[in-house]
């Protein structure tokens, strides 16, 4: 798995384990969790662009949040098979 590193709110370096990355429609979503800690909880953040290109992650809206796990979990249940 790969292992990224994220800037908080607070401007705190933290780094997270990518467990997947996914597609909805037009949207790009990616499953993390704590490197720390790897088998506690996963994130699921969309991954927006700006105009110049550059990545960010940000919360789905209420409304994204459960075709996005459930997206998660069919890739998740895909892989381990």
């Amino acid at each position: 798995m790969q292992r990224q590193l994220f800037i908080d709110e607070y401007d705190n370096v933290v780094a997270f384990i990518v467990k997947a990355e996914f597609n909805i429609d037009e949207n790009r979503y990616v499953a993390i969790a704590p490197v720390d800690d790897p088998g506690s909880k996963t994130y699921i953040y969309k991954i927006d662009i700006d105009p110049y290109g550059s990545e960010s992650i940000t919360m789905p809206e209420r409304s994204e949040l459960y075709d996005a796990f459930k997206a998660y979990e069919k890739v998740k249940n895909d892989t381990l098979q």
